[in-house]
Parts: C-alpha cells; sequence; structure tokens
C-alpha cells in the first residue's frame, strides 16, 4: 500500500467526512420531528444548503454512497495483498467488534432513555449483530444503519468467491461481479413486487464503481473501458434499483419532481470521489484524520448515544446545548470504540494472521523434509 499512499490518504480523509451528514440528519433532522421542535440552526441549513443544492436527507444518502464507493475502492485494493483466508478474517474483526459495543450502547441507551424508547428483546439484539434483522418480518432492528453492512458483506462474500480471479483478470471478473449483482438484485424483484428485506442488495453496483477508480488508477483497464463499464453500471442501478423497484420509469412517478434529490445522489457522490482522487495531498489534515479513524464507531454509535443524551437532556436544556452534548458525547464514545474496541481487535487479527502464516509455513517445511 505504500506505494498507494496519496490515495489511501483521500479515500480517509473521504472516510471521515461521509458520516457526518448521516449524524446530522439523524440527531437535529429526527430528533427537531420527534419533538415537534424549530430548531432555527436545521431551519437555515435546509434554507441555505439543502433545498439549493438538492440535498436528499440534508446529504446523509450522499455519505452512505460514497460509503459505498469507498469500499469498492479499498476492497479491490487489499484483495490484491491478501489470501482468502486473511481476508475473510480480516473483514470478521474489522464488522462486528465494533457492532458488538454499538449493540452494548444501544441497550445501556435505551435503559437510560431513546427518543423513541423500545424493550429490545435478546433475541433482537442477537439477529442485528448477525444481519439478520435484514429479513421482513423477523424482529426490530435494534442498530437501523446497519442496513448499508448487508450489502457490503454480499460484496466481501462475492469477492471472496472469486479473489484469485481479481488478482490476475481484474477485467473479467469485474464482468462477472457485475453479473452476479444483477442476478442477485433480479432475484429480490423475482415475483415482480419489491422484497424489502433485500432492497439493500439494490445498491451493489455502487460497489463496483469504486473497483472501477482502482483499475483505471492502477492501468489495469483503459479510460475508455472504465468509462464505459462506470456508464453500464450506472445504467444497471438505475434500470433496477431505481426504475424496476421503485417503477422510476411510469410516467406519472417520472413527472414527480420530489424525486429529483434522490435520482442525483448517485451521480453526485461519484462525482465528489473523482474529484476527491484529483486531490494531490500527501497528508490529511489532523481533524480529518480524527475524524477518519473513528468514522465507522461514529456511524454505529451515534443514534444510541446521541438520542440519548438528547432524550435525557432535553427539554431541560434549549436543544442547542442538548443537540452540543450529544454531539460530544458521541465524538467521546466513538473514540474509545475506535481505541479500545477496533485498534484491539486489528492487533489481535494481525497477530492470529501471523500465527497461521507461520503454522503453516513450519508445516510445509516438515512435510519437504
Amino acid at each position: 500500500m505504500g506505494a498507494h499512499r496519496n490515495e489511501i490518504q483521500l479515500i480517509h480523509l473521504l472516510r471521515g467526512v461521509a458520516p457526518l451528514p448521516v449524524m446530522w440528519l439523524h440527531l437535529s433532522g429526527l430528533t427537531v420531528w420527534h419533538y415537534h421542535a424549530d430548531w432555527t440552526p436545521l431551519r437555515y441549513f435546509q434554507r441555505l444548503l439543502g433545498t439549493p443544492l438538492g440535498l436528499y436527507q440534508s446529504g446523509a444518502h450522499l455519505g452512505v454512497v460514497i460509503f459505498f464507493l469507498i469500499s469498492g475502492f479499498i476492497i479491490s485494493y487489499v484483495v490484491e495483498e491478501e489470501t482468502r483466508m486473511s481476508f475473510a478474517i480480516k473483514r470478521v474483526f474489522r464488522l462486528w467488534p465494533p457492532i458488538l459495543f454499538a449493540l452494548i450502547a444501544t441497550a445501556i441507551g435505551t435503559y437510560v432513555g431513546t427518543v423513541v424508547p423500545i424493550p429490545f428483546s435478546f433475541a433482537d439484539y442477537a439477529r442485528t449483530f448477525f444481519l439478520v434483522d435484514q429479513f421482513a418480518g423477523i424482529g426490530r432492528h435494534v442498530l437501523p444503519v446497519t442496513w448499508t453492512l448487508f450489502p457490503e458483506v454480499v460484496f466481501y462474500i462475492m469477492v471472496w468467491c472469486i479473489a484469485p480471479m481479481m488478482r490476475s483478470k481484474p477485467l473479467q471478473s469485474t464482468l462477472i461481479l457485475t453479473a452476479a449483482s444483477y442476478a442477485i438484485m433480479a432475484s429480490a424483484n423475482i415475483n415482480g413486487t419489491p422484497a424489502v428485506q433485500f432492497s439493500p442488495l439494490g445498491y451493489l453496483p455502487l460497489f463496483l464503481i469504486g473497483r472501477l477508480f482502482v483499475l483505471f488508477r492502477e492501468q489495469r483497464i483503459s479510460g475508455q473501458m472504465a468509462m464505459a463499464l462506470g456508464t453500464a453500471e450506472v445504467f444497471l442501478f438505475y434500470a433496477v434499483r431505481v426504475g424496476i423497484w421503485w417503477g422510476i420509469w411510469r410516467p406519472q412517478v417520472l413527472l414527480d419532481e420530489s424525486l429529483f434529490p434522490i435520482l442525483a445522489t448517485y451521480p453526485l457522490a461519484i462525482i465528489v470521489f473523482w474529484l476527491c482522487m484529483q486531490w494531490t495531498a500527501k497528508t490529511v489534515p489532523q481533524p480529518f484524520r480524527f475524524f477518519g479513524d473513528i468514522s465507522y464507531s461514529l456511524y454505529l454509535l451515534h443514534m444510541p448515544v446521541g438520542f440519548a443524551v438528547i432524550y435525557y437532556l432535553y427539554p431541560a436544556l434549549n436543544f442547542s446545548l442538548a443537540f452540543a452534548a450529544a454531539v460530544v458525547a458521541t465524538l467521546l464514545v466513538s473514540w474509545l470504540s475506535f481505541r479500545f474496541v477496533e485498534e484491539p481487535s486489528r492487533g489481535f487479527c494481525r497477530r492470529l494472521i501471523a500465527r497461521r502464516i507461520v503454522t503453516r509455513e513450519t508445516a510445509l517445511a516438515g512435510a519437504q523434509v
């Protein structure tokens, strides 16, 4: 990765920025709506930025789409350097320890009080931990944001299945991943009615667009081929995810101007991603580096921690103070998660993989003797 340090720095910057609009939407928009409050900063944000720029969900969905592009970009890098076993182990230790910590924080936050206090059962927590709560009719969503991890895990599985081909045949493997994405998306809508439990899988083409950025920058495919494949991926996304599932191609839906911010989010995210790739800075400013470090924990924890703080402090304090306290508490708990959950789990993962490599080499040497 040393040869690509500049690109990784840019990805770290994007990863630090992406969860901020998500946190803004949930801790301001949802809570203001819940309490029927009139918060001046939110009003001015919508008037000066949200509405003029057509930001869907105050830019939160833009942040989520950028997350998907980042995942496709990063995974296309690491799969070149890792064995299938190390790839699987690293993904498990990357995703699930912070999820467990976030579920513990949610349990505490639910006990203290949340915006909508719901007594979750142990089964609800278990289903959320294993991401099977994404299937309709199975329990409740303890951590609603984990819906984005469902397509991510599916993408990991797809990559794991053809990892050797991704290293040796970048173009062919990308075409196979595209075909697999289409098959998975189509199967989720096989009876002509959108299946709610599979709807996150409609975002799979976005991971592949992130992969195309890597292949182009590595000069493993030409610019013309990257553009052609990128256009195909975007068309696939709109045709299946937006067109079939949402019924956008029906004339009465096409005339609905309220859909424009949603439809514009995806090309806007791709443009933002591309523009960041043109940046030549060698390092990321410290504030963005901090947010990049804690981004995953921040994404998982901002709702349970922030909601609990606002619930506890508002209306005893005015909403601005309650919101500020929620942000500070979320940043603190997210840093604790990064420092004492993410970093130790990564360290354990590296030691585990190193032991497996040593054990394997020792066994091979013994067999040769």
